[in-house]
């Protein structure tokens, strides 16, 4: 469960240095204006929403607020992967190394708490 800890953490750091590197170094409204629907833009954006699809229901399913869970998709669509990592780096250390809560949150102990 450590490596996982530390793959999640590495995945916030690449996440963050990424994000800062497009603000600094990219044209956003450049980029937005030149994006055309290619095949391979359209297959890239199906899989993105396919993941945030599949994420969002493990979100969905694991908080016992559906509130809370509300929140954190809404940061996803907004932030990206940023706060999957977060929220899979929360989840390793809410868990205290149980495998079954860390995929079944509040699920895990068979009543939702």
């Amino acid at each position: 469960m450590e490596t996982a800890k530390i793959l999640s953490i590495t995945g916030i750091a690449v996440m963050v240095i990424a994000i800062l590197y497009g603000f600094i170094a990219g044209d956003f409204s450049a980029w937005l204006t030149s994006l055309q629907m290619r095949p391979w833009t359209q297959v890239l954006m199906v899989d993105v929403y396919v993941g945030f699809f599949l994420f969002s229901g493990w979100i969905y399913f694991r908080e016992a607020s559906k509130g809370q869970a509300v929140v954190w998709i809404v940061l996803l669509l907004l932030l990206g992967n940023l706060v999957s990592c977060i929220y899979v780096w929360r989840s390793f250390t809410t868990c205290n190394g149980d495998w079954r809560r860390f995929w079944m949150g509040s699920h895990a102990d068979g009543q939702e708490r």
